[in-house]
C-alpha cells in the first residue's frame, strides 16, 4: 500500500501494514510499524518524541529539547556494530571524538582531526596516552605497567595515595598497602607483611614488618654488596630527630658528630659521651671505649678485663686493670721486644729474659716532684759507659757530685736488718779473673750500733784482711786485736803506737830511710831490749879521720835547769835548742824562724862526750906515768 499525503493529520494510533509513504506525513499520536517501513525522504519528531524500539519499548532515540539522546532503558545491553572497519564518531566540524577500529584499537580525541589531539589509544599491549592522566583512583591488575617515555606524575588538589593490594571477598580493592603524599612528605604504609625491593627477580633490600631493615639480607641470607651514591661530588647524610647524626663525605671520610669531617673516621661531640666509640661482646658481656674527653684520649675496658693489642694474629701487648704494662714476645735474642723513640735512637728492649735501656747519647735519669717534662737530671750514663750521679759529664766509671751543703757527695751501703753480725756492705775491686782481689767491707760487731771496716788483699789468689778499724776505733794492720802479743801494727785513738814482731832473732819494727839513700836508722828489737840505730856504716862514708878535740865545744854547751810552760814541770838539766845549735847545729832540728817549735837530739851529743872523754883520760895517764 502506497500512502500518499498532500496536507491533513493521521488520527491518533493509525496502523500501517506495508506501507510507502510519499510525501509529508504528520501524525499527532503514537506510530505502530509492525513490518517494513520505507521512507524516501526525512522523518521528523518534535522534541521528547522518540523513535522507539523492542516489544519493551527498549531503545529510544530522542531529542529532549537540549540533547539528542540515545538510551536503552530495557534489561540487555546497547551494540554498536560495523561490518566495514572502523567506527568514527565526530563533531559538526569534522574533528575526531573518538574512533574504533575493527580488530585494532581504539582512540579518543581532544579537538583534533585524525591522529592529531589524540589522548588516548588501546594497543595489544596496553594503552597509550598523550598528556596527563588525572584520576580519583586507578587499578592496575595482573602484571600491568605504567609507561611513560619521559615522566610519570600524580597530583592531587590535596593528597594522593596509591593503594595497592589484592580483590578482597566483597569485589574492592584491599587499600591496606599504600603509598602516599601530600606535596611534602612521601610515606609507605604496609598493613602487616614487608615491603621488599628486587632486581633481575632477587630480593636486594626489605624493610621486615617490626622496623629492621634488611640490606642484601634477607629471610634466604642472601649475600651482595651495598652501593649508597652521593652522585658526583655531594655527601651522604644520615639524619634523626631532623638533625644530621653522620655523614659520608665525598671525600670518603666518614663524620658522626661532624658535617666536616677531615679523617676516614671522626667522631666529635661537646660531651664525652658524645665523642665516644663503644665496642661489646655482648655474649660475655664485656665492652671497651674510646673517647676524646677535656683533658686528652682515654682508650678504657669495662671492669677487669685488659686493654690488648695484637699483631698478625697474636698478642703483643696488654695493659691490665691494674694498669700493669706487658710486653709479649716468643722470639730470642736482640730486639725480641721493644720499644723505640726516634727511629731507634732510645729504646727499651727486652732481650731473652734481659731488659736493655738504650741511649743514642746519653742515658739520663731525672726526678722533679712534678709532671714530665719538668724534670732535674739525678744521674747519667754517657756514652764511655761512666756513670755521674749529681755529676753531668762524669769523668770515671762512677762520678759523685754533692749539693752545695756540708754533707758533700755521699754513698750509703745499708743492709736491711739490725742483727749484732750483719754485713752492711763491701766494695770489691778485680778484673776479668777474679771479682774479689780487694775488698772493703763494713759490718756490725756485738751489737747492732756497733761497727768495724775491714780491708783484705790478695796473694796468689787468695784473698785475707790486711787492715781492721774496730769499733773502738783502733786501726789494727795484720791483727784483729790490739794485744801486745800478736803481730801487726796497732795504733789507738789514744794515740799510742804498738809494733809486733816475731819472736826469732832481731826484728826491726821501725826502719828509717831516704828516697836517695835508702835506710838511714831503725828500731830494733829483741827478745829482752830495744835498739834505736842510726845509720853508720863504713860503706856509706868518706874522708874518714879523728876527730878534733871537743873541749872547747863541751865547755860552750850551756847545760840549763827550766821549767815547762805545758804543765809546768821542772827539769834540772838541759838545754835550749837556740842555744845549742850554735855549739852542736847537728844535734838539733828546726829553725829559731819557723813557727814550728826546735828540737834537740841529746844522742847526737854522744860522740862529743866521748872524745872529750878519751882526751881527758889520756892527760890523766900522762899526769900519772
Amino acid at each position: 500500500m502506497t500512502i500518499k499525503q498532500y496536507g491533513g493529520v493521521f488520527g491518533r494510533n493509525p496502523t500501517f501494514n506495508n506501507v510507502t509513504i510519499e510525501g509529508t506525513l504528520t501524525f499527532d499520536g503514537d506510530i505502530d510499524i509492525n513490518s517494513d517501513l520505507t521512507i524516501s525522504g526525512n522523518l521528523y519528531l518534535p522534541d521528547n518524541s522518540k523513535a522507539i524500539f523492542g516489544n519493551n519499548d527498549d531503545l529510544q532515540i530522542y531529542h529532549d529539547g537540549t540533547d539528542s539522546i540515545i538510551e536503552d532503558v530495557g534489561t540487555g545491553n546497547l551494540d554498536i556494530k560495523t561490518n566495514g572497519t572502523y567506527i568514527l564518531l565526530r563533531n559538526t566540524d569534522g574533528n575526531n571524538l573518538a574512533y574504533f577500529e575493527t580488530g585494532g584499537g581504539s582512540h579518543l580525541y581532544w579537538n583534533g582531526a585524525s591522529g592529531l589531539g589524540r589522548k588516548l589509544q588501546t594497543t595489544a599491549t596496553g594503552i597509550d596516552v598523550t598528556g596527563t592522566v588525572t584520576a580519583d583512583g586507578l587499578a592496575v591488575d595482573g602484571d600491568g605497567l605504567l609507561y611513560s617515555a619521559s615522566n610519570v606524575e600524580m597530583r592531587g588538589d590535596a593528597n594522593v595515595r596509591i593503594s595497592l593490594g589484592t580483590a578482597g571477598t566483597s569485589g574492592a580493592n584491599n587499600n591496606s598497602n599504600w603509598i602516599y603524599g601530600n606535596g611534602t612528605n612521601l610515606r609507605f604504609n604496609n598493613a602487616g607483611g614487608y615491603y621488599s625491593w628486587e632486581t633481575l627477580g632477587t630480593e636486594r633490600m626489605r624493610i621486615e614488618s617490626d622496623g629492621n631493615v634488611r640490606i642484601n639480607e634477607s629471610l634466604d641470607n642472601i649475600t651482595g654488596t651495598l652501593t649508597l651514591n652521593g652522585r658526583n661530588t655531594g655527601n651522604i647524610i644520615f639524619q634523626s630527630g631532623g638533625a644530621e647524626k653522620m655523614r659520608i663525605a665525598s671525600s670518603g671520610f666518614v663524620g658522626i658528630g661532624t658535617s666536616s669531617p677531615a679523617s676516614a673516621l671522626e667522631l666529635s661531640g661537646a660531651a664525652t659521651a658524645n665523642a665516644r666509640l663503644t665496642l661489646s661482646q655482648t655474649t660475655a658481656g664485656l665492652s671497651s671505649q674510646i673517647q676524646q674527653g677535656s683533658t686528652g684520649l682515654a682508650i678504657s675496658a669495662v671492669g677487669s678485663q685488659p686493654i690488648l693489642l695484637d699483631t698478625n694474629g697474636a698478642e703483643a701487648m696488654r695493659i691490665d686493670a691494674s694498669g700493669n704494662l706487658q710486653i709479649a714476645g716468643t722470639g730470642v735474642g736482640n730486639n725480641s721486644n721493644t720499644i723505640t723513640f726516634k727511629n731507634g735512637a732510645v729504646a727499651i728492649a727486652r732481650e731473652d729474659n734481659n731488659l736493655r735501656l738504650h741511649g743514642f747519647d746519653n742515658m739520663i735519669f731525672g726526678v722533679s716532684g712534678t709532671s714530665y717534662p719538668v724534670s732535674t737530671e739525678r744521674m747519667r750514663i754517657d756514652a764511655t759507659g761512666n756513670v755521674g750521679i749529681g755529676e753531668d759529664n762524669p769523668s770515671g766509671l762512677l762520678h759523685l757530685t754533692g749539693d752545695t751543703n756540708s754533707n758533700g757527695a755521699e754513698l750509703f751501703l745499708q743492709v736491711n736488718n739490725n742483727n749484732t753480725t750483719d754485713n752492711l756492705g763491701a766494695i770489691h775491686f778485680g778484673n776479668n779473673i777474679d771479682a774479689t782481689l780487694n775488698t772493703i767491707l763494713g759490718g756490725t760487731s756485738g751489737a747492732n750500733n756497733s761497727s768495724y771496716l775491714t780491708f783484705s788483699t790478695s796473694n796468689a789468689g787468695t784473698l785475707s784482711e790486711a787492715l781492721l778499724i774496730d769499733s773502738s776505733q783502733n786501726l789494727l794492720v795484720g791483727t784483729t786485736t790490739t794485744s801486745s802479743t800478736s803481730i801487726g801494727v796497732k795504733i789507738l785513738p789514744s794515740g799510742r803506737l804498738t809494733l809486733v814482731t816475731a819472736d826469732s832473732g832481731t826484728q826491726y819494727p821501725v826502719t828509717f830511710g831516704r828516697e836517695t839513700t835508702g835506710a838511714v836508722g831503725s828500731i830494733s828489737t829483741t827478745a829482752s831490749a830495744t835498739a834505736y840505730n842510726t845509720s853508720s856504716d863504713q860503706r856509706l862514708k868518706e874522708n874518714i879521720a879523728d876527730a878534733d878535740d871537743a873541749g872547747s865545744k863541751i865547755d860552750a854547751i850551756q847545760v840549763r835547769k827550766f821549767d815547762w810552760k805545758a804543765d809546768g814541770s821542772h827539769q834540772d838539766y838541759g838545754m835550749v835548742a837556740q842555744e845549742l845549735q850554735v855549739v852542736a847545729p847537728e844535734a838539733v832540728s828546726g829553725d829559731a824562724d819557723s813557727e814550728e817549735m826546735m828540737g834537740v837530739d841529746y844522742s847526737k851529743l854522744v860522740p862529743m862526750m866521748l872524745k872529750e872523754i878519751q882526751s881527758l883520760r889520756a892527760r890523766i895517764a900522762a899526769l900519772e906515768s
